[in-house]
């Protein structure tokens, strides 16, 4: 298990942000703030290539257990998966 797998399984939501903010990455979507929890990864998405990460923002359940998002991105053709996205504009972001 890596630090930001126990970060997540412990709901250290403030060290999580730190850690995203320094590591990984943030984006905004619909008005919320959700911070990455793992590198982004191209995968298919309805038979198209996508790219996507795992985040939180800090939404608890009622178990008070950090909710985990699937954040995408639509895939870019790119040499380098850095630039295989427009970072800054997600298409979607759903609950895992």
């Amino acid at each position: 298990m890596n630090k930001m797998e126990a970060l997540v399984n412990d709901n250290n939501f403030e060290e999580i942000k730190a850690l995203a903010e320094k590591r990984y990455m943030t984006v905004d979507f619909e008005g919320t703030t959700y911070y990455m929890t793992q590198d982004a990864y191209a995968d298919n998405y309805q038979n198209e290539p996508a790219v996507f990460t795992h985040a939180v923002s800090g939404e608890t359940d009622e178990s008070g257990n950090l909710i985990i998002y699937r954040v995408r991105w639509d895939y870019i053709e790119a040499e380098d998966l850095e630039d295989c996205a427009d970072w800054d504009s997600p298409v979607d972001v759903t609950r895992c």
